[in-house]
């Protein structure tokens, strides 16, 4: 199976640049869970270029490898992320008025989470996921024919629901500890 150039250039411009971030932010922190973080980018690198080598089988194993690792290290990336958003919100005054740039870091999520209540602000997340994953998915399913419309709805109607989770603990154990 044959894979679209211009998918796997997105796959590897995409994930390498998450692996570098990854590994500019595990440098800044001084933390053990960041590079294992980027290693979940390194991983998704390897894994589009062995599609382009079409080394299928390799492919499989890599994704599964990144699946585990993902899995393995999503509590301790969780606790990394409450404690950011901790920091994030004792250097932020959640009373004062919301700014576009709030939401460059959690502050502005923990602004609205404040004022309009959690459950409200993991609708918004929800929704501004859907956009945001829809649209890329269904581009990809007009220009390339790696995805239909059908794969598109049902991918933007279910991801959504990994960002909620991955939001959701971190933003209410912040907020419970005032």
């Amino acid at each position: 199976m044959s894979f679209p150039l211009e998918f796997l250039l997105f796959g590897v411009a995409f994930f390498g640049f998450m692996a570098i971030a990854g590994i500019v932010q595990a440098h800044r922190k001084k933390g053990k869970i960041y590079y294992l973080s980027s290693m979940v980018g390194f991983l998704a690198v390897l894994m589009f270029a062995l599609a382009y080598l079409n080394q299928l089988i390799l492919v499989l194993i890599v994704m599964v490898a990144t699946g585990i690792l993902s899995i393995a290290i999503l509590p301790k990336t969780q606790e990394a992320s409450e404690r950011e958003m901790l920091k994030q919100r004792q250097k932020a005054d959640l009373s004062a008025p919301l700014r576009a740039r709030d939401f460059l870091t959690n502050v502005g999520w923990l602004k609205l989470a404040s004022k309009h209540g959690l459950w409200k602000t993991m609708l918004l997340i929800y929704l501004l996921s859907v956009v945001i994953i829809g649209g890329i998915l269904f581009t990809l399913s007009t220009f390339s024919s790696l995805i239909t419309i059908a794969d598109a709805v049902a991918s933007t109607a279910v991801a959504p629901i990994l960002v909620i989770y991955m939001l959701y603990r971190p933003l209410k154990k912040t907020l419970e500890k005032k």
